[in-house]
This record gives structure tokens, sequence and C-alpha cells, in this order.
């Protein structure tokens, strides 16, 4: 049986696929249809790659999603 989605863990990092960085959302309320989460402090001008996984109220946790890149602005 799915748990319902408790929250967000969002990972990032300066390489691809090298996440140092983790940032545990908790549940984010939709705005829109959508989700969404502003990462705070990042280097402007720094490229970062990003991927973002859910967990249920058990703890267990999605695969991770896509890698997306962007340089912080």
């Amino acid at each position: 049986m799915t748990q319902p989605v408790a929250g967000y863990k969002v990972y990032y990092g300066t390489a691809p696929n090298i996440y140092v960085n983790l940032v545990d959302v908790g549940a984010l309320a939709p705005s829109g249809g959508s989700v969404s989460y502003t990462i705070r402090g990042l280097t402007t001008g720094r490229r970062y790659y990003i991927t973002v996984s859910a967990y249920d109220t058990f703890g267990n946790e999605s695969g991770a999603s896509s890698e997306v890149m962007d340089v912080a602005k």
C-alpha cells in the first residue's frame, strides 16, 4: 500500500551527481498547481546540480528525480 507524501528532500552540489548539500523541506503546499522551493545562500554565477526525492510518513524515500543544472542568480 502506498503511503502519502510527507515531505521532500532537495540534494544539490557544484558537480554532476555529487550532492554535498541536503535540505529537508518537509511538506510543501501546492500553489497554482505546482510545488516550489527556493534554495537560499547559493553563490551567484556558480553552477549547481540539483535533484529531489519524496518521503512518506514512515521515512521511506523515493528514488531521486532527474538531475537539473542551473546557474545561481
